[in-house]
């Protein structure tokens, strides 16, 4: 037995480690987790906090990006060449790629940024149009 009634108003916070975004929805009628026991949330990893008016909020870390920054790309180093990382600036997220540029063939401004992982983009096509303008320096 389990679940939380109908009136509890149920909230669902994950904080995501690696880009330290915390992501808040509110858990809906129809939701699975509603019919979930809090011991069957506990062991699925998450806190479950309950106030004295019933509502009840569902925590839980994951060492991973958020939707948002998973979409994510920038550049960084791997050895002496220019690797595409997922994630936003300042993320040392999942090594995608490594390309077949050296860093010291780059223009200087852009080794520069490369070196300080600041050429990022906000998605694969922006990244893809970088790229092609790289190629020329392989």
């Amino acid at each position: 037995v389990g679940g939380f009634s109908e009136d509890a108003k149920v909230q669902e916070q994950i904080y995501y480690e690696l880009c330290r975004h915390l992501v808040t929805r509110d858990v809906g009628l129809d939701d699975p987790v509603r019919d979930m026991s809090t011991s069957k949330l506990k062991e699925q990893g998450w806190s479950v906090y309950q106030d004295e008016i019933d509502d009840v909020t569902i925590f839980k870390n994951i060492n991973g990006l958020c939707q948002v920054c998973q979409g994510k790309r920038h550049l960084g180093i791997a050895g002496e060449y220019v690797a595409v990382f997922q994630g936003p600036i300042g993320v040392q997220g999942q090594q995608m790629e490594v390309l077949n540029v050296r860093v010291d063939r780059l223009p200087v401004e852009w080794q520069e940024k490369v070196k300080r992982g600041e050429l990022d983009f906000s998605s694969e096509q922006e990244l893809l149009e970088a790229l092609d303008s790289i190629d020329e320096y392989e």
